[in-house]
């Protein structure tokens, strides 16, 4: 039997982008999707302001 817990590997916030300068949100991370959500309601919710 194994007690030993395994770690989860380190899922950064941030990535290094592919092609180009900078960086971008990694998809692999929790916290993005929360990121995401919050930006994609004050999209909406300006735009049903208007």
């Amino acid at each position: 039997m194994n007690f030993h817990s395994e770690k989860k590997p380190e899922r950064p916030l941030f990535a290094r982008k592919i092609s180009g300068i900078g960086w971008t949100l990694n998809p692999n991370h929790p916290v993005t999707w929360i990121v995401m959500l919050a930006v994609l309601i004050i999209i909406v919710y300006s735009a049903s302001m208007h």
